[in-house]
């Protein structure tokens, strides 16, 4: 089980990708803690890696750069 403050829940997901089968349960108030406890039938953690945050974005360009289509 995975408990999170809702606040925190892309960190809370993050860890439950690397531990399949857990379960998220949101806990207001907790603040950024990300509790984990591991039941009897725990194996292993899965190694996962963190999305890029500039993936699909366009960035900065200027006006002379910008083709519209008509």
């Amino acid at each position: 089980m995975i408990a999170y403050d809702p606040r925190w829940d892309r960190s809370a997901r993050t860890v439950a990708a690397a531990l399949p089968g857990s379960e998220l349960r949101a806990v207001a108030g907790q603040g950024r803690t990300v509790l984990v406890i591991a039941g009897s039938d725990y194996a292993k953690v899965v190694p996962v890696r963190a999305e890029d945050p500039l993936q699909g974005e366009f960035g900065v360009v200027t006006g002379d750069q910008v083709v519209c289509g008509k």
